[in-house]
């Protein structure tokens, strides 16, 4: 255990989550980015999607309702038809980020340090010499704090949410898009000097070596997403064993170097499947970012820490893990992690939050995203009116945004991130 740190406890994370009183969290100083608004073409118009998946994806029933009754707001029902009047969200929040801007402004620098944060540990040692390239001179990006930068190498066909309208004995035959889109990636990345974490998928590696291999010589990290892409949760402890460990084999025989990082299909490990971790440390990982602090149909674990820490195993080792990124917004965990949020939230709602994870915790935050993500071409999938909504949604935005983003923020990799925490021994 590294000195310093108070590892979670498998019961604290499953308390109940701490609502905050929401009238309080309205009046919180907001930092918007007026230019972005007008960028994002958001001011005159009713979009209501990015609302409606706040609620549906981060907000427990109790907090949905007294949303709604903070805001005069019917409960959201049925298909997001867009019920939910994102302009009446956006006024109330540039109401109180007006009268309160000045003030903020002056107590920027009074960055709060997080509880997770080991208390010998200053402000300044841990945002010192975190590694990577890519210096950022952007006023939005925070000087000092190096986020992490992830790639979860699969292709279109892998999906989840998609899986039922494509069975598994069928990916062979289908086109595969993983390579072209991974190396646009890639030459996104070189461009913007920086170096990311790569999470790549077992089935992928094995069809795929040399872009395994290129993705390591560029000077990426490669990390594990499991072989199949099954959910978690639905493998017996030893078939989560097996495939783990034969996805981790494969990634070091081609790479030549120790595999620490894992991240699971969907992010599920949750509740019921925190059995994983210690399979994990059995195989030899050194993080895990699997956990996603919010309500999601798929994964989520609500009211776990949102912050890089290290956690105590069912068998009572521990782990550090990286949670994905979610900001504070009206009394909810609002996802920015990127993936779907990045694609289907206005761009200037990610960067807030993202930035507010940045400036006003004074944390560093993880994205991630897909290679089929900046593919808009891609084979259309007949599927539910959801699925094809959270997958196929502005798919023709996210090379630009993600642009942005590389301008925005300093990122590096998964491994160097949580060693400048200290939550990683520098060896």
């Amino acid at each position: 255990m590294v000195e310093g740190h108070r590892p979670l406890e498998l019961a604290q994370l499953r308390q109940a989550p701490d609502h905050s009183n929401l009238l309080a969290a309205r009046r919180r100083s907001i930092d918007l980015d007026h230019h972005a608004l007008r960028d994002e073409g958001i001011q005159g118009r009713t979009p209501g999607k990015a609302y409606w998946l706040m609620c549906q994806s981060s907000c427990c029933e109790g907090q949905k309702s007294a949303l709604a009754r903070q805001h005069s707001l019917s409960p959201i029902r049925g298909s997001p038809s867009m019920q939910a009047p994102l302009d009446h969200l956006l006024q109330t929040i540039l109401r109180h980020h007006r009268a309160s801007v000045t003030s903020h402004r002056k107590l920027r620098i009074l960055c709060p340090v997080r509880r997770l944060v080991p208390t010998s540990m200053t402000i300044e040692k841990r945002h010192e010499g975190l590694p990577g390239e890519g210096e950022r001179s952007d006023s939005a990006s925070v000087a000092g704090i190096r986020n992490a930068l992830t790639v979860d190498v699969e292709d279109y066909f892998h999906v989840s949410a998609l899986a039922p309208s494509i069975h598994r004995d069928t990916w062979d035959l289908r086109e595969s898009r993983v390579v072209s889109n991974t190396r646009r990636l890639l030459a996104l990345l070189q461009e913007n000097r920086v170096r990311g974490t790569f999470f790549i998928l077992g089935w992928v590696a094995e069809r795929q070596p040399q872009l395994v291999k290129d993705i390591a010589a560029g000077g990426h990290e490669v990390a594990c997403h499991g072989y199949s892409h099954r959910l978690v949760y639905e493998q017996s402890p030893e078939e989560f064993h097996d495939e783990t460990r034969r996805s981790k084999n494969l990634l070091e025989d081609l790479t030549g170097t120790a595999v620490v990082g894992y991240r699971a299909a969907s992010y599920s490990i949750v509740r019921k499947s925190l059995w994983a971790l210690d399979a994990l440390v059995e195989l030899g990982f050194a993080y895990d970012s699997s956990i996603f602090p919010v309500h999601h149909d798929r994964y989520g674990i609500p009211g776990a820490a949102r912050s890089p820490h290290r956690i105590i195993t069912p068998s009572g080792a521990s782990i550090a893990e990286w949670p994905l990124a979610t900001a504070k917004l009206l009394g909810c965990s609002l996802p920015v992690a990127g993936g779907g949020y990045f694609r289907l939230l206005p761009y200037w709602l990610s960067r807030w939050g993202l930035q507010s994870i940045n400036r006003k915790e004074c944390s560093p935050f993880i994205f991630y995203l897909h290679p089929w993500e900046i593919d808009p071409g891609q084979p259309r999938v007949a599927a539910s009116f959801l699925s094809t909504f959270r997958h196929y949604t502005n798919l023709d935005k996210v090379e630009r945004r993600l642009t942005r983003l590389l301008g925005d923020f300093r990122f590096g990799t998964v491994r160097d991130g949580l060693k400048g925490l200290g939550l990683l021994s520098a060896t």
